[in-house]
């Protein structure tokens, strides 16, 4: 009977050695997978929907057009370089990866849709109107997978939290917001917009290049939790500003007036017309 009950408790320990083993397996490869997450939303910048956020905040949309566009351009330069190199430092088990296999995919998915709608805008002026039903469709997309995303992956979520992700969601956005209040001090409207443009990371560009290089099932937790965090920052931010009043640029003296001034009337004469030069020279004296 004895040994019967010390070989149970013996394998009930091996047992519980296994399970602590994976346990612990698991949240390694987890820490591993946020660390290499957090590289690709730091690098990746530039939103699509940054414009739409100024728009919201009140902001200079233009130039936060123009800010969105230079930060997909140096995206797709940055990240391929440095993407690889800065992982494989940080999680030595993960190899590196040739710079094409990175740029690849976000040259397609990425750049590619920018510069046909910028030579569309360009081309065709007429046909800028409809760019706001495809904002729409495209947000919605977002959400939907975001949602569908969190859902089906909540157990992983829940085993981010000791991670650091969650932190990092939040410091990611508010360094973002530092960056992009130095970039410009011109005007209000200026401002605002380059602080959401900063601040928000590329969502395409990290799921690109998580899904076609780095496809592990966790590869994007950190990138989803980053992001979620960080626009809902940024909406909330946009929305305190839009309920102040528009930015205006401050007047250093009186408004000037835009109407000519008034010229004086000639007064009107009681004299008969043809007395005017007998007068004149009764006064002078010439006169008989």
């Amino acid at each position: 009977m004895f040994p019967a009950v010390r070989g149970q408790a013996a394998r009930r320990l091996r047992s519980s050695a296994s399970l602590r083993r994976a346990a612990h397996e698991r949240t390694g490869r987890y820490v591993n997978h946020a660390d290499h997450d957090n590289c690709i939303v730091a690098l990746a910048a530039g939103a699509p929907f940054a414009p739409m956020l100024t728009r919201l905040a009140k902001g200079d949309v233009a130039a936060s057009t123009t800010l969105f566009v230079v930060l997909i351009v140096g995206t797709i330069i940055v990240v391929p370089l440095a993407l690889s190199p800065t992982v494989s430092a940080l999680v030595t088990t993960i190899p590196r990866i040739p710079i094409w296999s990175v740029a690849w995919p976000l040259l397609v998915s990425v750049l590619l849709p920018v510069a046909i709608g910028c030579v569309l805008r360009l081309r065709y002026p007429a046909a800028a109107g409809g760019e706001r039903p495809i904002q729409l469709i495209s947000l919605t997309c977002l959400l939907l997978y975001a949602n569908v995303f969190i859902v089906s992956n909540w157990h992983s979520f829940v085993s981010a939290w000791g991670s650091g992700t969650y932190g990092a969601a939040v410091a990611v956005p508010i360094l973002g917001i530092v960056l992009g209040s130095l970039i410009s001090r011109k005007s209000v409207g200026a401002r605002r917009a380059s602080v959401i443009t900063t601040a928000q990371r590329s969502i395409s560009g990290a799921i690109v290049v998580t899904i076609f290089n780095y496809p592990q099932p966790l590869a994007n937790v950190a990138v989803t939790i980053i992001n979620t965090i960080g626009i809902t920052i940024l909406v909330v931010l946009s929305l305190e500003w839009g309920r102040g009043s528009a930015p205006t640029t401050p007047h250093t003296g009186p408004p000037r007036s835009t109407t000519a001034p008034a010229t004086a009337e000639p007064k009107p004469t009681d004299l008969p017309l043809g007395r005017s030069d007998a007068t004149e020279e009764v006064r002078s004296g010439d006169g008989p």
